[in-house]
């Protein structure tokens, strides 16, 4: 990593911890604890020591993963939920679960412990319509953490992709912290997120992709951001739709493992303004594509700008860097949203089957994207890779295949 990379990502970091901090009153001197009885901790949630704990079992659970313990959890969080409390998925224990909803909740948090399980129901008859897993309405320092496992058992879901399938998590609120927890299977959308000052760190992702496989999964997106600021690092996103897909300012991803999936997506925007968005030292292994950004054709006014993907590394990605106005629709519109100010950098790619593309229209042709040390190569015995270029203005230097951007 350079230092200049080093500085830049020190800056959009900084800012963000320094707005928390002026608006929320970080305690710089936080210590880590993670001793049951404690949550939060994070980089805008402060260590909270919990009022109560609640356990599932003393609300009338089973936990032997077929009973149906839906009533029991949300007893457990109701209960807890009225002051600052935790609720425990004891080890050992799975849960059969239907719809979760929390509605207000400060100061309080989820704990799965050491193989615990919340296994979602798959029983889609009796499942509500329009009711997600775990709804969060108006949550304030809400953490969700643990070593267990929620578990979406999503096939039966896939298999009706057309039908109504719920998302993991569905979440409206400020100050959220995710860490440790692993998700698999997931039905849907795995973490819809409109949250301000969020933090997703240490969380395990797997859904089957696509394409490919007996069982792929369907529109089973690992983080969908919605919120501002927002941090996503130490990750393994590996599923079947976008691995990030990202709606909003200041957010910073870094350090993850990006199996198959769609990448590290910006979009698809249908107009808005966008700004501050990095994405640097992540693996792409499988992936349909790794640079990512997608706009409809028909956009409303707006503008993407101070984009950085950085410190890439690429193998056996279907599209290396895809940027696109024609998201929706191939045909030329009327579009108001610009694309002006992407930066992508140190990015190496093997086993690559399409360099990519920076498709813009006329209405809105794309400019500054600066190209530095981008280094891409085909699977062994393929054809030589190319860019496909339209109405799109930038820089480039040390790139491989040729750029053809124009000046």
């Amino acid at each position: 990593v350079t230092s200049h990379t080093h500085m830049d990502l020190s800056r959009r970091l900084l800012i963000c911890t320094t707005v928390c901090a002026l608006c929320v009153g970080v305690d710089a001197g936080w210590q880590h604890d993670r001793r049951r009885g404690s949550g939060g901790d994070g980089l805008w949630v402060p260590k909270i020591t919990y009022d109560q704990q609640c356990n599932p079992m003393d609300y009338g659970a089973v936990g032997d993963g077929k009973a149906n313990d839906t009533a029991a959890v949300q007893k457990a969080m109701d209960a807890c939920y009225k002051g600052s409390g935790e609720v425990v998925i004891p080890s050992d224990k799975a849960f059969l679960v239907g719809p979760l909803e929390v509605d207000s909740a400060k100061n309080c948090g989820l704990t799965l412990e050491e193989d615990s399980v919340l296994l979602l129901s798959n029983d889609r008859a009796k499942w509500p319509q329009g009711k997600d897993f775990l709804t969060l309405n108006s949550v304030v320092n809400y953490t969700i953490s643990g070593t267990g496992t929620i578990n979406g058992q999503g096939l039966v879901w896939w298999e009706n992709r057309n039908d109504f399938r719920p998302k993991i998590v569905h979440a409206h609120g400020t100050r959220l912290l995710l860490e440790q927890v692993t998700i698999i299977d997931a039905p849907n959308h795995v973490l819809e997120m409109y949250t301000n000052y969020t933090e997703i760190r240490d969380v395990k992702i797997f859904n089957p992709p696509s394409t490919g496989t007996p069982q792929p999964s369907h529109n089973t997106d690992g983080v969908d951001v919605h919120g501002s600021p927002f941090y996503i690092h130490d990750c393994n996103i590996t599923t079947g739709d976008d691995n990030v897909a990202l709606h909003a300012n200041d957010t910073l991803v870094e350090h993850c493992y990006f199996g198959t999936g769609h990448g590290a997506s910006i979009g698809s925007l249908d107009g808005g303004w966008y700004k501050n968005i990095t994405i640097t030292n992540v693996v792409f292994h499988g992936t349909t594509t790794a640079v990512r950004i997608k706009t409809n054709n028909d956009a409303q006014p707006g503008l993407v700008t101070d984009v950085v993907y950085s410190n890439l590394a690429l193998s056996d990605v279907a599209v290396g860097i895809d940027i696109t106005q024609f998201y929706n629709n191939d045909k030329q519109a009327n579009s108001q949203l610009f694309i002006n100010g992407v930066t992508i950098r140190n990015v190496t790619g093997t086993s690559i089957q399409s360099a990519g593309e920076f498709v813009c229209q006329d209405t809105s042709p794309c400019r500054n994207i600066h190209l530095d040390t981008v280094i891409l190569q085909p699977r062994n015995g393929t054809s030589p890779l190319a860019f496909t270029c339209a109405q799109a203005h930038g820089t480039a230097s040390s790139v491989s295949p040729q750029s053809c951007l124009l000046p």
